[in-house]
């Protein structure tokens, strides 16, 4: 234990056949791992000292400015305000991880369970975009999908973390790149 009170977390990149960051990483301003064009990351969340978080291609480098960088698996959801997705694609509906910008500076975290008919469906991209904006999102990355996407959280009154998604394949996919939400607050059940 690292002393944190972990109160969320959500996968934003699964493995495919490495255990190194599928692009930019970077924990307590220091840089962890950085773009490899043959792992795909497409973008990634920045988080400045002052708290100010940002949504990047991964072609935009670091500035030096990023105390917490994390790359996500796929594209753009939202950018600017405008769905980037214009169609319903021919693309199954799945889990699916996103992480949101407002234009007030306040970070969405979203994660959708999929591929367990009845109980859950799924979203295309082109839906998952429209959610976001639906959210009041900015800008908005699609992470992850299928059964990788994960999304545990420890609410008010309890203890531990505890799994909220149901795997599409069953049972925890590994990952590689997470998002860890930790409250500054002393954990008190």
């Amino acid at each position: 234990s690292l002393g944190y009170n972990v109160v969320g977390a959500m996968n934003t990149a699964l493995a495919y056949d490495s255990s190194a960051p599928y692009g930019y990483m970077v924990m307590n301003g220091v840089v962890l791992g950085t773009p490899d064009v043959h792992k795909g990351a497409q973008t990634y969340l920045a988080i400045d000292g002052e708290g100010n978080c940002e949504l990047r291609s991964m072609s935009t480098p670091l500035n030096g400015s990023e105390v917490t960088a994390i790359s996500a698996n796929f594209g753009w959801l939202i950018k600017d305000g405008e769905l980037q997705i214009k169609t319903v694609e021919r693309e199954e509906n799945a889990s699916r991880s996103m992480i949101g910008i407002k234009a007030d500076g306040t970070l969405v975290f979203c994660q959708v369970d999929g591929r367990n008919e009845p109980m859950s469906s799924g979203l295309s991209g082109y839906e998952m975009g429209e959610m976001t904006l639906a959210l009041g999102c900015v800008n908005a990355v699609n992470c992850d999908g299928g059964g990788s996407s994960t999304f545990v959280s420890k609410r008010e009154g309890e203890t531990s973390n505890t799994m909220r998604s149901i795997p599409s394949d069953g049972s925890e996919r590994a990952t590689i790149n997470s998002v860890i939400l930790v409250s500054k607050a002393k954990a008190t059940g």
